[in-house]
């Protein structure tokens, strides 16, 4: 059996910190992505990037995700890897739940219309040849940051107003999608 490797960006983060763990745990390799350094070099080799990157406090979103974005699908397209990416609700609105892949981008903030212009150039880059990417959205829930939460499926998760989340604290969500 080929040892599957993936690359995280932001490992030190939320979503790169816990996919690192999570797939670490499934017997992924994991190579953890300096900031600053050549992606496309340190893609060399692996199956999967898992793009945690945030600006840092989240300043100048309009000029770095965009920037970002390009960045990581060059890596993609230069490796062949897939492409993971967390998605959230914001580009979405107002537009009620539930939601779906058929449901509108109908951004209302500033992070909104960036965020759905960031899913439409990894979309766009996957339907055109590019890297598959994997849009895992979850919200704030996937891998909840205010709950003791346990590592069994099924487990209750606490979250966000206080909602009965039971995902096993999203890692049975971010292996089903990876087992493809």
């Amino acid at each position: 059996m080929m040892e599957k490797t993936a690359l995280i960006l932001g490992a030190s983060g939320s979503f790169g910190g816990q996919m690192a763990l999570t797939l670490q745990a499934a017997g992924w390799m994991i190579r953890r992505y300096k900031r600053g350094t050549d992606m496309t070099a340190a893609a060399r080799g692996v199956q999967l990037i898992v793009n945690g990157l945030n600006p840092p406090g989240y300043h100048n979103w309009d000029k770095l995700i965009p920037a970002i974005t390009a960045e990581v699908i060059a890596a993609g397209r230069a490796s062949g890897a897939t492409v993971l990416v967390p998605g959230n609700v914001y580009p979405y609105g107002v537009e009620p739940g539930p939601w779906g892949p058929d449901t509108p981008h109908r951004p209302v903030s500033r992070k909104g219309r960036i965020r759905a212009e960031m899913e439409a150039s990894y979309r766009s880059a996957a339907e055109g040849g590019g890297p598959r990417c994997i849009l895992l959205r979850g919200g704030d829930f996937l891998f909840d940051r205010g709950a003791a939460a346990s590592d069994e499926p099924g487990d209750p998760v606490q979250g966000g107003e206080g909602q009965d989340h039971r995902d096993g604290g999203g890692r049975c969500a971010a292996l089903l999608c990876l087992s493809a």
